[in-house]
């Protein structure tokens, strides 16, 4: 609790309550010694009044005395000689006058406080204006980040907006692809199907082609691993052949005879020997007249030395005459045969046949992937 006057706090047994306003006042406000509150009378107690109070009752009073600080110690005083004093004009004579507070030291005292007070609210508003110095810069500090964020951001909306038209912008772009992948997806789709058609067209015209070629060497044999010479006959040596296979065949029956190229140049064997006689029936005898020979002379068969060559001893062998694509299958079957360990490999009519063994019945080979599905 702090006095009414001064604001100064107030401490046990060093103050008293003014009885008008009902206000705490510490004894220097009210210019009382601490060591004469004990010998003040109880009724001039009850009868306290604080300088403003006191200085209310006088204008009443019509006295126009000035208010002294030493106004309440004049109005209480200790009950020493046990007479009682009046409060009044008339002057009252008294054995004992009451001590005088000192006005100047109450003063003095006073002016110390404020200047005290001053002092403190002076060092609070230092505090406070330092305080607010340093509120100041932060917030200054504050304001540039927020610029600064304010001009990131404005990079980064310019920046998002970029990247928006660019987005925009590929969007456009796919859709526009989308629709060209569509329509290229649906052209792809018919091409394809176009394709297989053609495919399957080709296909057909291939097969009718090697028909066709193969029919056009139905006639044809051809005896293949013939020495090759420079001033060579080959009418003497397919007559020999002849002779050696006991087969009479006209010489009408032969209509030409020449060597062929090699579908691989670098190979070391001779070029082959294509006859074309007149007629299939023809073809077949000297066909058949070769097996029963070979079969019949199986320490000798068919050879370089039986034809009178003179190199080095040689098998001869003598087939129908085949199409290209029908030698690579003939080719392609005899791997197959030998790998999946089957007996019997032949031509016949410009047709090629696969045999397991004796057990087992004889297939025709139509081309290179049916050879696959076999087992």
């Amino acid at each position: 609790m702090n006095c009414a006057g001064c604001d100064s706090r107030l401490l046990d047994n060093e103050h008293l309550k003014c009885n008008t306003c009902t206000s705490f006042f510490c004894l220097a406000c009210l210019s009382i010694n601490k060591g004469s509150v004990s010998e003040i009378d109880p009724k001039q107690l009850a009868k306290l009044k604080c300088p403003s109070c006191s200085n209310v009752t006088r204008r009443n009073n019509d006295d126009s005395s000035p208010v002294r600080p030493g106004h309440m110690g004049g109005m209480l005083k200790p009950n020493t000689t046990g007479i009682q004093t009046r409060n009044n004009k008339k002057n009252i004579s008294t054995p004992e006058q009451s001590p005088q507070v000192n006005y100047d030291a109450t003063q003095h005292a006073i002016l110390a406080e404020i200047r005290s007070l001053r002092c403190d609210m002076n060092k609070q508003f230092e505090s406070q204006q330092a305080n607010l110095d340093k509120s100041n810069a932060i917030l200054s500090s504050l304001q540039k980040e927020v610029l600064d964020l304010g001009a990131r951001f404005s990079s980064m909306r310019a920046d998002l907006d970029g990247a928006i038209e660019s987005i925009q912008f590929l969007s456009d772009h796919h859709d526009t692809q989308s629709k060209l992948n569509s329509d290229n997806v649906t052209t792809i789709s018919r091409l394809l199907k176009d394709n297989m058609t053609l495919q399957s067209q080709v296909s057909s015209i291939n097969a009718k082609l090697s028909q066709i070629e193969q029919q056009s060497r139905e006639c044809n044999i051809e005896i293949q691993c013939v020495p090759e010479f420079k001033n060579e006959n080959l009418l003497t040596t397919f007559q020999q052949l002849l002779k050696i296979t006991s087969c009479e065949l006209p010489n009408a029956d032969i209509v030409s005879y020449h060597r062929v190229a090699k579908i691989n140049s670098e190979s070391e064997r001779p070029r082959n020997i294509i006859v074309k006689l007149s007629s299939t029936r023809a073809r077949d005898q000297v066909l058949a007249a070769v097996k029963v020979f070979n079969r019949q002379n199986k320490n000798n068969m068919l050879n370089t030395s039986l034809l009178g060559i003179a190199s080095e001893k040689r098998p001869i062998y003598v087939t129908e005459h085949l199409s290209p694509s029908n030698k690579q299958l003939h080719a392609a079957a005899r791997a197959f045969a030998k790998e999946k360990q089957y007996e019997f490999v032949w031509i016949r009519g410009g047709r090629i046949f696969i045999r397991k063994d004796s057990n087992h019945a004889s297939v025709l080979v139509q081309n290179i992937e049916f050879l696959k599905t076999l087992k």
